[in-house]
């Protein structure tokens, strides 16, 4: 499954804030999809339930692309 977007040359403001958006819906989908609790897909990747919750929004701008990667295993 393919959870995140490609490479973008979003560079306003604007732009990157709507790929978060995007990005944290389909974490979303993915996550219930499976049946996860934010609780439950938080624990496999190894973050807090509140960062879950804010990637989810759209709002968490500080986690580890690195970790990120790791979260198609997780969900």
């Amino acid at each position: 499954m393919v959870l995140f977007m490609e490479r973008t040359n979003a560079t306003t403001p604007d732009e990157i804030e709507s790929q978060l958006r995007a990005l944290g819906a389909r974490v979303r989908a993915a996550r219930t999809r499976r049946g996860l609790r934010q609780t439950d897909l938080a624990h496999r990747a190894g973050l807090s339930r509140t960062a879950i919750e804010a990637v989810e929004r759209g709002e968490q701008r500080g986690v580890a692309i690195r970790a990120i990667q790791d979260w198609p295993g997780a969900v």
